[in-house]
């Protein structure tokens, strides 16, 4: 064989070995997006040893096979009372994107769609107080206690030694109490004394009726007036036969007429 000839072959030999070596290596790039990868009609862009895909409106991942609409991100089912979306992956276009709620204060489920103060309930004029991490509690008024403020608190048990003064009886209702006063004691907790024991009003040893908060005077028979201040005919006021007319103003009147008298 002529060292031309050798050459040659070693020459071609060359030749086909670096055509091998360079179509298995890594500058020969494969083109990923012949095998149309990207769906939903997603444009696929060829990179080095991979693609992306720029996906259509309204689609996500990293193939474009999800619909936005499966996180609350999408118009099917956003966050609802005022819940806030956050992204809980890189983005949106990784394999498997993931988005959640944050709910407001008192709201819970995964579109915040739960009232948790509606499911709570609260009663007898309670407030429900909205609470971090989808909780809630009532509030209750003073007469009231419980979970949801379903319980009267009897006060005349509860404070039976200083609810009612002055010996009045306490009777208690859903939601209160009340007290039975004795005679000239008055209030809320019988605390105050009634005019009647506090200044005797009724003079002339008449006596002195509660009526509620006021008074009236029973007045002895020759007294009338208010509080029994005025002389009735009863008392025989009239001198010198003089004659006694009653009067609803001064409780009497003399007609002194043929008494010789004025």
């Amino acid at each position: 064989m002529s060292s031309r000839i050798h050459r040659k072959i070693v020459s071609d030999s060359y030749r086909i070995v670096s055509n091998l070596l360079s179509f298995f290596s890594c500058e020969n790039n494969i083109d990923e997006c012949l095998s149309s990868p990207c769906a939903n009609n997603g444009i696929c862009i060829d990179r080095i040893n991979g693609y992306t895909c720029n996906c259509t409106t309204g689609y996500i991942n990293s193939n474009c096979l999800k619909s936005i609409n499966d996180t609350c991100f999408g118009q099917i089912n956003p966050c609802q009372n005022n819940g806030t979306c956050i992204l809980k992956s890189v983005d949106l276009y990784v394999d498997n994107p993931q988005s959640e709620c944050q709910c407001y204060d008192g709201y819970n489920g995964k579109w915040c769609e739960n009232d948790v103060c509606l499911e709570l309930n609260c009663q007898n004029n309670s407030t429900c107080q909205r609470l971090s991490n989808g909780q809630a509690k009532c509030l209750c008024n003073e007469q009231w206690y419980g979970n949801i403020c379903q319980y009267d608190i009897n006060e005349c048990e509860r404070d039976k030694f200083n609810i009612c003064l002055n010996n009045g009886t306490c009777l208690n209702y859903p939601g209160g109490y009340k007290c039975l006063c004795q005679d000239n004691y008055l209030g809320k907790n019988c605390e105050d004394k009634h005019i009647c024991l506090e200044q005797s009003p009724c003079l002339n040893h008449g006596q002195c009726l509660p009526d509620n908060e006021n008074y009236y005077c029973e007045c002895l028979t020759n007294f009338t007036g208010l509080n029994c201040e005025l002389l009735t005919c009863e008392s025989l006021p009239c001198q010198h036969n003089g004659t006694c007319i009653p009067d609803i103003n001064q409780g009497f009147k003399c007609n002194c007429t043929g008494t010789g008298k004025n």
